[in-house]
C-alpha cells in the first residue's frame, strides 16, 4: 500500500480520542480524527496499534468488550483509515465482542476463517472456536 501523504497513527492518539482523559491531547486527537473521518487525512493503522488499543482499553481503563469492539470498529470505518485486510480486523472485533478470547486469538480465528488456514495452538479455548479441534491427550 503506497499512498502519498499517508500518516501512521499511534495508539496514544486513538486512546486520547476515545477516553478524553487529557483535555489538551483530546482536542488535538479530535482534530486529527475529524480530518481522517472527512478523508482530508489518510492514516495507516497498523495491526500492532489495534492490538495495543484493545489491550489498553481493556486492561488499563477496564472498558467492557462490547464497547471496545464498537469504538474500534467505528475508528476502522473512518473514511481516511487505511488498513490492509480491514475485513479481518472487523471480524476479529466481532469475535472479541462475543467470545471470551484474547484479541490476538480473535485475530488468529479471523485469519483462519478468511484464508482457510488451520490454527496451530495448544490453547483449547482458541481451538474450540477454530477449524482445528483439540486432540485428546
Amino acid at each position: 500500500m503506497s499512498e502519498k501523504n499517508i500518516y501512521l497513527i499511534d495508539t496514544n492518539v486513538i486512546i486520547r480520542f476515545l477516553t478524553r482523559d487529557d483535555e489538551g491531547l483530546y482536542q488535538e486527537a479530535e482534530r486529527i480524527m475529524a480530518q481522517i473521518e472527512n478523508n482530508e487525512m489518510k492514516a495507516l493503522l497498523p495491526e500492532s496499534v489495534l492490538v495495543e488499543c484493545v489491550y489498553v482499553l481493556k486492561g488499563v481503563y477496564g472498558v467492557e468488550r462490547p464497547f471496545i469492539a464498537s469504538l474500534l470498529k467505528k475508528i476502522l470505518l473512518l473514511k481516511g483509515i487505511r488498513m490492509p485486510n480491514k475485513s479481518i480486523y472487523l471480524d476479529a472485533l466481532d469475535t472479541f465482542e462475543t467470545h471470551n478470547l484474547d484479541f490476538v486469538d480473535c485475530l488468529l480465528h479471523s485469519y483462519s476463517e478468511f484464508h482457510g488456514g488451520e490454527i496451530l495452538s495448544f490453547d483449547k479455548k482458541l481451538l474450540k472456536h477454530s477449524r482445528r479441534k483439540p486432540r485428546d491427550s
